[in-house]
């Protein structure tokens, strides 16, 4: 099994703050937010690499945090997608058909965003994962304020807890 950390925006809401650096590399308590993901997804024991794929803007300031990294258990790989402006990236699918054709990828793959903090276990996920046998498994959480889901994406599910949209 892979991983894969999407890392290709830029972070134009959070402006000035992310203009020259990315939301993944801020700060949280004394390390970059990326440094708690690695650490969660280096605890599942299946998966054997980890790819981040970025944008060309920031891909020098991961190469950074990547050659400096010590935490890590797994074999980290960057990949670089080009891109310069938030205006020409490729966005979240085209990038995980980027890593998937550039790198090859016939593995599992564990797909999440980098710039936020998981308050789950990825090894309990991928333990669900493999006991379920299916082909795919999305992680989601409940979100009831009106406001918040007007800002997110919406998904439903059935009785089953199979997507439905």
């Amino acid at each position: 099994m892979k991983a894969l950390i999407l890392e290709a925006g830029y972070g134009t809401r959070m402006y000035p703050l992310t203009e020259n650096i990315p939301k993944g590399l801020l700060p949280v308590g004394g390390k970059p937010i990326l440094d708690y993901l690695i650490r969660n997804v280096g605890a599942v024991r299946k998966i054997n690499k980890i790819y981040v794929v970025t944008n060309h803007k920031f891909y020098d300031t991961f190469a950074e945090w990547h050659s400096k990294l010590r935490s890590s258990k797994k074999e980290i790989e960057l990949i670089n997608d080009g891109t310069l402006t938030n205006e020409t990236r490729l966005g979240s699918i085209r990038d995980i058909q980027l890593a998937i054709t550039e790198k090859g990828i016939k593995d599992d793959l564990m797909v999440m965003g980098g710039d936020n903090i998981y308050d789950l276990s990825f090894s309990d996920f991928a333990n669900y994962f493999f006991g379920k046998k299916v082909g795919n498994v999305v992680a989601v959480h409940r979100v009831t304020d009106t406001e918040r889901l007007r800002r997110t994406g919406v998904i439903l599910m059935d009785n089953d807890s199979r997507l439905t949209l």
